[in-house]
């Protein structure tokens, strides 16, 4: 799936982004765009920091793509309590109400 990333500034072009979706929605990678794709979604990798990057809509984004689970990406912009704030704010007990996944680098899970 091709599509622009998000306006980061007007001076800035929006480059292309591609998202890969894997074996029938078991695992959404949507690169650094919050595009929903046209099938259910399992596990979301959301992306959580960088230049384009806005709270509210990570947690609008979650919301309409209605994933199981969610493991954060992109999220090296954010110190460790960052990245626990961001998980806090749009996890289970937060604005989407869906766990959310923070790996330590190094770290693989079973999906």
């Amino acid at each position: 799936m091709r599509r622009s990333t998000a306006l980061i500034h007007p001076d800035i072009p929006c480059p292309d982004n591609v998202g890969y979706l894997f074996d029938d929605g078991a695992l959404y990678h949507p690169g650094d765009a919050y595009y929903a794709p046209y099938a259910p979604v399992r596990t979301l990798l959301l992306p959580t920091s960088g230049p384009w990057t806005k709270l509210g809509e990570a947690a609008d984004y979650v919301r309409t793509v209605k994933p199981e689970r969610v493991i954060q990406i992109h999220e090296l912009m954010l110190s460790d309590l960052g990245q626990h704030s961001t998980a806090n704010l749009l996890g289970e007990k937060g604005l989407t109400g869906i766990p959310i996944t923070c790996l330590e680098p190094g770290t693989s899970i079973q999906l």
